[in-house]
């Protein structure tokens, strides 16, 4: 492997990390869907996406992103993902791969990076603690730089928080009499595109009740009806067409959500689908409280 170098990521090396393999089980513990999300809207230019050669063949691929006014500090210096072929992994590929990343951290002026990944038996775990990462149940035992040591009992309580919003499309597009039911697709789609983009700039920590200035929350919205022929271009967030009653997908998916996410905030001025959400341990939240927020 003494040939290893790395390249920016480009149109000519992006098929290649497109079908970059992985050992069998290993795909659980790529990046949680929501921080994939975030990586998408991250700012190009604070993206770092780079490729792993051995000679001239990929072996590995590394997306992070270096943000200094990123308002929660575990994303100001962040490694997103890390994937190395099957063929190639215990050869040093990894290790090569973060040096380069940590090189690349201090240029920019950051002190450390941080590491978000799914955990589990079988995980990366072993690997990021071999190449230099901390658990961050350990952070506290480390001696800390006292401005870092003052910030960590909220920086910690911080990680534990990841929001998510339910959008009720057709009780959030009904409350405004703009003329949606002349085109309820076309309507739903302007609706979805707006919140995508609102997801994007991210959502004012105020209006979700949380501290910091801005989060980046998982975000469905659920289409029923006529409207499910919409088809809005919103890479943001999830969009979900209803099978059948748009009130019982929304209430499937809080489901879905209640376990990862904390809070969970579901949009609709619906008091009967309000209750059922609740019942969930969902907050609820009138159309108005969305509509504010993308004006």
């Amino acid at each position: 492997m003494a040939d290893l170098r790395v390249e920016e990521l480009s149109a000519s090396t992006i098929v290649a990390v497109n079908t970059l393999s992985l050992k069998p089980g290993q795909e659980r513990f790529i990046a949680p869907e929501s921080y994939a999300i975030a990586a998408t809207v991250v700012d190009p230019a604070t993206s770092w996406q780079r490729v792993i050669l051995d000679g001239d063949e990929v072996v590995g691929f590394v997306s992070a992103g270096f943000d200094a006014d990123a308002p929660h500090e575990h994303f100001r210096s962040v490694l997103w993902r890390i994937n190395v072929d099957a063929d190639d992994q215990g050869r040093g590929v990894g290790r090569y791969a973060v040096e380069q990343l940590t090189n690349e951290a201090r240029a920019r002026g950051f002190d450390h990076v941080n590491v978000i990944y799914e955990a589990g038996e079988g995980g990366p775990d072993a690997f990021f603690r071999r190449v230099g990462f901390t658990p961050v149940d350990e952070v506290e035992s480390l001696p800390l730089h006292p401005g870092f040591a003052a910030s960590w009992p909220a920086l910690r309580e911080a990680l534990t928080v990841r929001p998510a919003i339910v959008v009720d499309v057709a009780n959030v597009m009904g409350s405004v009499p703009d003329g949606w039911w002349k085109d309820r697709a076309g309507a739903a789609t302007r609706l979805v595109t707006k919140v995508s983009r609102l997801v994007e700039r991210g959502v004012d920590a105020e209006a979700l009740g949380l501290s910091a200035t801005r989060w980046f929350p998982s975000v469905t919205a659920v289409l029923e009806g006529q409207a499910r022929s919409a088809q809005p271009v919103a890479p943001a967030i999830e969009v979900r067409h209803a099978p059948g009653e748009g009130d019982d997908e929304i209430v499937a998916v809080v489901r879905e959500v209640a376990g990862a996410f904390r809070p969970v905030v579901v949009v609709t001025s619906d008091r009967e689908l309000a209750a059922r959400v609740e019942e969930l341990g969902a907050s609820v939240h009138g159309a108005h409280w969305l509509l504010d927020q993308l004006n």
